[in-house]
């Protein structure tokens, strides 16, 4: 059974070499993001308003018209035939029917609920090459333009970051939970996200699953935004260690009913994520720059 203390929240680990979970092993502590940037944020909308117009139009696009009917109704537009058939029939017999004998129409939504969990480990401060900026500049516009664009399309989402340092000091950033709503603070927050420490990452998707909880939705997916490989200072220097603990986690999201898919800039990340994620379930951006328009697209094109 998991518990809490003051350490957070422990989760299993597993380790290939002994082949078997570690019990309690890598801890998770969930932290405010404290800093904040409500001019960056606004200078990032400003920036890429036009590409936001253009990812709203596309959603107005997608949104639902199939009307779905509701029948037996107490107030609509039509007459539900078969409802008051029976309500009539009910009467003769002297039963007292209610009068639910109409119908109507209305669309039909999606179910989907959705976690951004931001890899905010030290390397994405880089600066990109030929004066193009840093790292962190597109993974701020990125997270703006998703968080934008989920308020248009309406199905729930949180957006969370994670770093780590050592096993039982894995911090989780919950930037906007599932009921919160996009305000000014929050969008300062995401302007003032910033990279530090390491990638503990099948720490941060179990911890992410198990936030589903109590989220009421048919679909459930885990959009992971990353740099790098899943790494941490006390991993002995064994690249396959926490490759293989994040290949269990996902599958054990995968298990609870949610669906990970990882968005990387990482070049070299064809090398490792086929095995961690599987083919389909992640995608190599060829230009950091595409960035903040992908992010939500490929949310769009996975909720379909």
């Amino acid at each position: 059974m998991l518990f809490r203390s003051d350490k957070g929240k422990p989760y299993p680990e597993w380790d290939y070499r002994e082949g078997r979970y570690k019990r309690n092993w890598s801890w998770v502590q969930e932290k405010p993001l404290a800093e904040s940037n409500l001019a960056e944020a606004t200078r990032l909308m400003n920036q890429y308003a036009l590409a936001l117009k253009r990812l709203k139009k596309a959603i107005q696009a997608q949104k639902p018209t199939r009307m779905a009917p509701l029948v037996r109704q107490f107030d609509g537009d039509d007459i539900d035939l078969n409802a008051a058939i029976a309500y009539v029939a009910e009467r003769h017999a002297g039963m007292s029917p209610e009068p639910a004998i109409y119908r109507r129409r209305e669309i039909k939504q999606r179910d989907v609920s959705v976690t951004l969990l931001a890899d905010m480990s030290t390397s994405i401060m880089q600066h990109l090459p030929e004066g193009g900026g840093r790292l962190v500049d597109r993974i701020r516009a990125g997270v703006l333009l998703f968080a934008e664009s989920m308020e248009e399309v309406g199905d729930a989402y949180a957006i969370a970051g994670f770093c780590s340092k050592y096993r039982d000091n894995v911090s989780y950033y919950t930037i906007k939970d599932f009921e919160d709503p996009l305000t000014t603070q929050v969008r300062s927050v995401i302007g003032g996200m910033s990279g530090r420490l390491a990638t503990r990452m099948g720490a941060a998707i179990r911890h992410a699953t198990a936030r589903f909880t109590g989220v009421e939705s048919n679909r459930r997916l885990l959009l992971i935004l990353s740099d790098g490989r899943p790494e941490d200072y006390d991993d002995g220097g064994d690249r396959r260690y926490l490759h293989e603990d994040t290949r269990m986690a996902v599958k054990e999201a995968v298990t609870c009913g949610v669906h990970p898919y990882c968005i990387t800039v990482d070049t070299m990340a064809n090398q490792y994520l086929p095995q961690i994620f599987g083919p389909g379930h992640y995608m190599v951006l060829d230009h950091i720059n595409s960035l903040p328009n992908k992010l939500p697209e490929i949310y769009l094109r996975l909720r379909r």
